[in-house]
């Protein structure tokens, strides 16, 4: 009896990344170090233990934003159309009811201190 199911393999791109395993023994500490090396970056040992100082003053800078969006009674609720996969940004008010729609521009526009019109 033979099964109709095939074995399960990774996708393509990832035995590209792959370093090539060694044919004789004079190359084994070269693979070695390469799949060490490759193990570090997937492990996340090189990332940074904090975001630098600019993300994170961004961060704060949009906190504010909204602080300021919902003290007006606003806020900025983003969603993907399922058929076309556009990008929906909706104003509503504090009880979720939508005042208007936006573009994906006026929402940076607002996300970024312009007041609503």
């Amino acid at each position: 009896m033979t099964s109709p199911m095939l074995p399960i393999q990774g996708p393509p791109e990832a035995a590209a990344t792959l370093p090539t395993p060694p044919t004789g023994d004079s190359s084994s500490s070269t693979f070695r170090s390469q799949l060490a090396a490759r193990e570090a970056a997937l492990c996340g040992d090189s990332l940074p233990s904090r975001p630098p100082q600019a993300v994170l003053d961004q961060i704060g800078a949009a906190r504010g934003i909204y602080h300021e969006l919902r003290a007006d009674g606003h806020q900025l609720h983003f969603s993907t159309d399922r058929r076309s996969g556009r990008a929906t940004v909706e104003v509503k008010d504090r009880d979720g009811k939508i005042v208007r729609t936006v573009s994906a521009e006026e929402a940076m526009d607002i996300a970024v201190g312009k007041p609503l019109e």
